[in-house]
């Protein structure tokens, strides 16, 4: 795989916006119970609840482009694997083996001033392709 096939940029775009959206909706009800409006608090879990299953979607999602990265580099050779081409595919396939794990799922600690979706950036900033 030289670059993402259409369907997956449409299963990235997906995945993506459904984080943002759900981001948005999570910032918005902080937003409100700053301002003293009352805020369901089964609103808040279910929307908390979305997002951090769309995080595992990315992370199934980054799993299977980064095993058909993996399978693409170990087919070529061990010169092109040194070369220009290889080091940059193997850049672009690190990029795709980031451990979203890692990053905390969306926590709405009442002391935080705004909640961090960290999963979301690193997951929007995801190349198509290697840059050669």
């Amino acid at each position: 795989m030289k670059r993402l096939k259409a369907k997956m940029v449409k299963r990235q775009d997906e995945i993506a916006y459904s984080l943002l959206r759900l981001a948005d909706q999570i910032k918005d009800l902080v937003s409100q119970a700053q301002k003293g409006i009352s805020v369901p608090e089964e609103r808040v879990e279910t929307l908390r609840t979305q997002y951090n299953e769309s995080v595992v979607d990315a992370i199934t999602f980054m799993e299977s482009v980064h095993d058909a990265q993996e399978e693409y580099y170990y087919e070529r050779s061990t010169r092109w694997q040194e070369g220009d081409s290889g080091q940059s595919y193997e850049q672009w396939m690190d990029a795709w083996n980031a451990d979203l794990e890692e990053l905390e799922e969306v926590d709405l600690d009442e002391d935080a001033d705004e909640p961090e979706f960290e999963a979301l950036t690193v997951f929007w900033d995801l190349p198509e392709e290697p840059e050669y």
